[in-house]
């Protein structure tokens, strides 16, 4: 992003210069505190995650841009409904017919897996659905016991990657109208039962904050995600040992006709009272952008990282002809069939994150049913929901 930004300022000297800072320790309380006093010294903010975008349009941090859209020299942001992927990355965006974001990233989820390992268990490549996973567990355990790991991995940080992941991959829609996560669907249900069977086979483990290093460490086999899985897998094995593919589908008919995954939007945003309107919103539809070399080398440089492009034409850019990333190209012929996280549902979906995992513990421990487990975290959401309303 600072690359990027050098180049905004090299190429559109008359805007003036945009400085870009490291995130600031506790920066939410000292905006919010900026925004009252009306004494803001940020414009923009170039990160804003996914589960954070109806929060911050409710308290009043982000500010609509559509009025700085129209009025910008980077005239793509008119067009902008028609450029993205599809509508889901514009109603990731923009919330109650205005537009508060401009993406930044796509996430696109794969399952990130070492190649090595399942060679050894007799596979060239990823099961293609949850049965064949299923079927492969046995295979991979004298193969990961000799490892001193075990097949899955489970993120407890996050909902979204290794469980979300997995329920997109076999309901058609994993929200309802109202923005509640269906755990308690029969897909729900069928999703955590199979990984609580892994589990206790001794063949996945929970981790919370320190997933990824015990992904770095060896410790499974296999989970689903962000494709950095697979960039920090391949810094420490190397391209041989460490592959990534689409996630297993429901059925071989929908892997093969219509496979689905998990896809939630990171974004730029503009904060309310911030000094330089007009110049922040240039910046980010410069830098994030589907043209310009601001963009390129932003889109060129973070797809080696984690997140993917919201265009096409980026996609194309970044993407396509890139053998390094082949699995991230891959998966991203899945957006046309997926649920993109909208502005609306990422607000019930941080009171699902707070409030699911203690149910969750409890079912893997074994204490509970998956039904009855679901049942009482859907009662706390709900009461929760119910607050906020309130």
């Amino acid at each position: 992003m600072q690359d990027a930004s050098l180049r905004f300022n090299q190429e559109n000297p008359e805007l003036g210069e945009m400085t870009v800072e490291e995130t600031a320790q506790g920066w939410e309380t000292k905006v919010l505190a900026q925004i009252k006093d009306k004494q803001m010294r940020w414009s923009a903010s170039g990160y804003v995650e996914f589960g954070q975008k109806y929060n911050f349009i409710k308290n009043g941090m982000a500010r609509p841009i559509d009025d700085f859209v129209k009025e910008s020299k980077f005239a793509w942001g008119k067009q902008q409904k028609t450029m993205y992927l599809n509508k889901g990355v514009w109603d990731a965006i923009a919330f109650e017919g205005k537009q508060y974001y401009i993406p930044m990233k796509l996430n696109v989820h794969v399952v990130g897996y070492r190649s090595d390992w399942l060679n050894a268990a007799g596979y060239d490549t990823f099961p293609k659905t949850w049965d064949e996973v299923d079927q492969m567990i046995p295979k991979l355990k004298p193969v990961v016991e000799k490892e001193k790991a075990v097949a899955v991995g489970i993120s407890t940080s996050n909902i979204f990657r290794t469980l979300g992941t997995s329920f997109t991959t076999v309901i058609d829609k994993a929200f309802d109208e109202e923005g509640m996560m269906k755990i308690e669907s029969p897909e729900w249900i069928q999703i955590i039962e199979l990984y609580k069977k892994w589990k206790d086979m001794g063949m996945a483990r929970l981790d919370g904050p320190e997933h990824f290093d015990v992904w770095q460490k060896g410790g499974f086999a296999f989970t689903l995600g962000s494709h950095s899985l697979v960039r920090l897998g391949r810094q420490v094995w190397g391209s041989a040992k460490v592959n990534g593919a689409r996630p297993p589908q429901a059925t071989a008919a929908q892997a093969q006709s219509a496979p689905r995954t998990w896809i939630h939007v990171d974004s730029a945003m503009l904060f309310n009272e911030g000094p330089h309107a007009q110049h922040a919103v240039d910046w980010m539809l410069s830098v994030f952008g589907p043209e310009g070399n601001p963009a390129t080398r932003w889109w060129t440089g973070v797809v080696n990282i984690s997140g993917q492009p919201s265009t096409q034409v980026m996609v194309d850019k970044a993407l396509k002809d890139n053998a390094g990333l082949k699995e991230v190209y891959d998966v991203m012929q899945l957006v046309p069939n997926s649920f993109i996280m909208t502005v609306a549902v990422s607000g019930t979906y941080a009171i699902i994150e707070s409030k699911i995992w203690p149910h969750l513990h409890k079912f893997f421990n074994g204490e509970v049913k998956a039904k009855e487990a679901m049942a009482a975290a859907t009662k706390d959401i709900r009461d929760e929901l119910a607050k906020r309303k309130a």
